[in-house]
């Protein structure tokens, strides 16, 4: 087991070992940013340097295969939809940071585990709203994060990986969901937390404020309580919620938001690939309401329902080539 602290960012540098175990954290205990938690004594780093070299030196053409042999990559798409849906900005994909690597040798497989989640639900230090950013965009924009970005680029990867964070957003992080355990929660340890004599000592804390955070900022670096947070976390951007993601051979396509209110956003991946289609809406009876073509230029196609009764849609997307998807929607 590999404890990844800050700027573990899993990057090639070479096949040396040494390397890697060179790369010292950046906190006041200092350490190696790869820490080995378990068979010290042994300080063997062949398994980590083996999948960083997958992640970075493999070919697209073999890549799936081979990163399924090495990674539970089921696991950390879920790890990393669970950051984006709570606001976990100190984690790997956005702070190279936080996260355990744990090779199971039953499977022959790492685990990618998070850990000290405490930057989480509005919490910020860097002058970001991780409350309206896009979970496109989660990623470090300026920084290699291969882990994230090379399995974000497969088609189908991306598929699930929208899928969970829809479920997480729906069914999980949702306020309608989350506020009864909010609040049995607050009333278990308010008799505790109101009285604690430490509590004011960092920030000036006062009772007052352990009732107000849940609703309300108490202080600049939690601009939002945990309910506003969770609320706008779920109205902005792709936590509206989405739509079928279509996969074949060649292309991803993502709907989103869905339930909609006014605008259906479609989304293609890969985006550097030749696309030509026409994009049909049509009541539930198969009566046509409007048509648009989607071509190359275009990453994301925009339908219009604003004008539309509620009630359910289907969408049906025919390419040049005669391939064709359909799904529903609703309005």
């Amino acid at each position: 087991m590999y404890k990844c602290t800050y700027p573990a960012d899993l990057a090639y540098i070479n096949s040396n070992q040494q390397s890697y175990k060179n790369i010292q954290n950046s906190t006041a205990t200092g350490g190696r940013a790869y820490e080995l938690q378990t068979n010290q004594a042994t300080d063997d780093y062949t398994d980590l340097v083996q999948l960083i070299t997958t992640l970075n030196q493999t070919p697209n053409a073999s890549f799936v295969t081979q990163i399924e042999q090495q990674l539970n990559v089921e696991g950390y798409l879920k790890a990393l939809a669970l950051d984006v849906a709570t606001g976990n900005w100190d984690s790997y994909a956005y702070n190279k940071n936080n996260y355990f690597l744990y090779h199971n040798l039953n499977t022959g497989k790492f685990e990618f585990i998070t850990y000290d989640t405490d930057n989480t639900l509005g919490i910020d230090w860097l002058n970001i709203d991780w409350a309206t950013r896009n979970y496109q965009t989660w990623i470090h924009p300026t920084e290699p994060r291969p882990l994230a970005a090379k399995l974000l680029a497969i088609p189908a990867y991306k598929q699930r990986y929208t899928t969970l964070l829809d479920s997480i957003t729906r069914y999980i992080t949702h306020l309608d969901i989350l506020s009864p355990r909010l609040n049995a929660l607050q009333t278990l340890i308010a008799p505790a937390a109101t009285t604690d004599p430490f509590a004011d000592l960092d920030w000036g804390f006062t009772p007052t404020d352990f009732y107000d955070g849940m609703t309300q900022t108490v202080i600049g670096h939690a601009p939002y309580g945990i309910k506003p947070f969770l609320a706008t976390r779920a109205q902005n951007s792709f936590l509206q919620g989405v739509g079928i993601a279509i996969v074949d051979d060649n292309w991803a396509i993502t709907a989103f938001p869905n339930p909609i209110k006014q605008t259906l956003t479609l989304l293609r991946t890969p985006t550097n690939q030749p696309f030509d289609a026409t994009v049909e809406l049509c009541n539930i009876m198969g009566q046509s309401i409007s048509k648009q073509q989607w071509v190359s230029t275009q990453t994301t196609l925009s339908v219009a329902v604003e004008q539309l009764p509620a009630g359910v849609y289907v969408l049906l997307i025919e390419q040049n080539n005669g391939t064709k998807t359909s799904f529903k929607v609703v309005k």
